[in-house]
């Protein structure tokens, strides 16, 4: 019997969505992408089996924060793992987003970043 690959949703840069399957089906995830936030919406309203929510920052029209937000009003113990060059958990944009959602994880666009998002999320699936 084959065991079911959790499948991480992906809001950023169409540009990215090429590394970022690569980097998680080596972590031994399934992707899904999504261009907009309706279409986020949609995909989490549907039980289309979305175990995680991966969302960029500088998402747009919306900002990776209020994609996290719609997405744990629908599902509100999904995973949430928010990516960015600019924003820092520091923040006071991060640390409002994480008083109305709850836990969000974060890591941070640099060198190397890629490799990090695996084992960020695998330890919601342990």
């Amino acid at each position: 019997m084959t065991e079911t690959k959790p499948t991480v949703l992906i809001v950023d840069d169409p540009i990215l969505h090429r590394a970022y399957s690569l980097a998680l089906s080596k972590s031994g995830f399934e992707v899904k992408l999504a261009f907009s936030f309706e279409e986020v919406d949609k995909l989490l309203r549907n039980g289309s089996g979305i175990d995680a929510v991966v969302a960029a920052y500088g998402s747009a029209p919306k900002s990776g924060l209020d994609i996290i937000e719609a997405a744990r009003q629908t599902k509100p113990e999904i995973p949430c793992l928010l990516v960015s060059a600019v924003c820092s958990p520091s923040s006071p944009e991060f640390v409002n987003a994480v008083k109305r959602c709850g836990n969000i994880d974060y890591v941070q666009k640099c060198e190397g970043w890629f490799d990090y998002l695996g084992p960020t999320l695998q330890k919601y699936f342990k």
